[in-house]
């Protein structure tokens, strides 16, 4: 997964957006708005002949951060555009499959961290499947 997470913010990054891998890095000025990306550590599921698991069919997200809810809608279309129909290719030995639009959860409040003057930054959550097997 390390390397389709990388993947995927490399193209946010060239694409004009924020993008981080689950944390804005310590130290780094915040700027709005920005997409955080976050996955498990990787699901493998097939297994093969010598009972090794091979192929990858696991889920990721994309939580993008902004001020207001039309912020985060904006930056998320334009992720959206950048991440939904991405084909990968070859990473790390397993050609990765095309990157698909699974889930979203409403816009809400992150209350973990206030604003300067009380408010709090909004989010909204994409959930996309991503799959590989051996190249």
């Amino acid at each position: 997964m390390n390397e389709i997470i990388a993947a995927l913010k490399a193209a946010l990054v060239a694409a004009g957006l924020r993008a981080y891998d689950t944390t804005v890095p310590s130290g780094t000025t915040v700027q709005y708005p920005y997409v955080l990306l976050w996955s498990s550590p990787g699901r493998m599921t097939s297994v093969s002949l010598a009972g090794q698991r091979t192929a990858l069919d696991d889920t990721f997200g994309a939580t993008t951060v902004g001020i207001t809810p039309e912020q985060v809608r904006l930056a998320a279309k334009r992720a959206r555009a950048v991440m939904d129909g991405l084909e990968p290719g070859v990473l790390a030995g397993q050609h990765v499959d095309e990157v698909r639009l699974f889930d979203s959860r409403p816009i809400a409040p992150d209350r973990d961290f206030p604003l300067v003057g009380g408010s709090y930054p909004m989010t909204g959550v994409d959930i996309y499947r991503v799959s590989s097997t051996p190249a």
